[in-house]
């Protein structure tokens, strides 16, 4: 891997960190007024039109086309029961513990990604994961206040992100994050839309532009997510999905008020360092090995 593939990727995982945070942050103000069948309609309805229209002015038909029609089929729909999940954990608890739960998603990522696609973690990689983790645990900190019910609900969400993100770390060997997304939306409006009569509440005018906001960060979401493990091992893009923690609890501070506490600091802290490290470690590696393939040719 070269180190301009590498950083490339690493700007594509933070950015796939960010705008879920911001998706689900609107998505969770959404929750007072829909159900979270109705929200995840608008998000793939929104992001499907974008991308027709894109598809469109670009006169460029290869996003349609597929030689994994059934995975992407299959993604699309555990994709759809995932973000369905994900809102629905946002309707009943706070942003900052569905974002802490969430954050077991990367150590279920890595270890399915071990045994189904044979990436290798090593020793390095697994402290890294397990500091960030550490760092995540602090910021949530477990005072056994969150129901029962809603440790389910998030847990479930992050093993469906974590098996969506091995999905698409697969697919992403012959299909563009364009395609993988199309079909994620697609199979997303068939299914909530047909969902849709038994959960319209009336149409809110006053709140259109947070659902479309919810479409476009969504649908930006979904591509980063694409591009980035497209570039890197899981290994390596899931602990910087940890920086999904952080921006979330600035949406939590910036919407709802809420401040975090020192502890939480700490936790951050660790969260930040070990995705340096990470970086750092893995650039080296990468100009290294782009120094020697120097060296050999001619």
């Amino acid at each position: 891997m070269s180190k301009e593939v590498f950083l490339t990727g690493v700007m594509y995982a933070l950015a796939s960190a960010l705008f879920p945070a911001l998706s689900h942050g609107l998505s969770k103000l959404l929750t007072t007024h829909y159900h979270p069948v109705v929200i995840v309609f608008f998000r793939c309805f929104i992001s499907l039109v974008l991308l027709s229209a894109w598809a469109v002015y670009k006169k460029d038909w290869a996003i349609y086309k597929t030689k994994n029609l059934t995975p992407n089929l299959f993604r699309g729909a555990l994709g759809t029961l995932s973000v369905m999940v994900i809102i629905w954990a946002y309707s009943v608890l706070p942003v900052g513990d569905v974002a802490a739960l969430l954050n077991a998603a990367p150590l279920i990522s890595v270890s399915l990604a071990m045994v189904f696609l044979g990436e290798k973690v090593g020793w390095k990689r697994a402290g890294i994961l397990s500091v960030g983790f550490v760092g995540v645990i602090l910021m949530a900190q477990p005072s056994g206040q969150i129901p029962f019910e809603g440790v389910l609900i998030g847990l479930l969400a992050a093993l469906g992100i974590a098996v969506v993100t091995v999905l698409i770390r697969h697919l992403g060997k012959t299909e563009s994050p364009l395609t993988m997304t199309f079909y994620f939306s697609l199979i997303g409006t068939l299914m909530t839309g047909a969902m849709l009569p038994f959960f319209w509440s009336g149409w809110d005018q006053s709140l259109i532009w947070i659902a479309l906001a919810v479409g476009v960060f969504g649908l930006w979401a979904q591509l980063s997510h694409a591009q980035a493990l497209k570039f890197l091992p899981v290994a390596i893009k899931e602990p910087i999905g940890y920086t999904f923690f952080l921006w979330s609890l600035l949406l939590g501070f910036i919407i709802w008020g809420t401040v975090p506490a020192s502890i939480v600091l700490i936790g951050s802290a660790l969260v930040i360092a070990s995705n340096m490290l990470l970086v750092f470690i893995e650039f080296r590696k990468s100009r290294k090995l782009q120094d020697d393939a120097e060296l050999i040719i001619p």
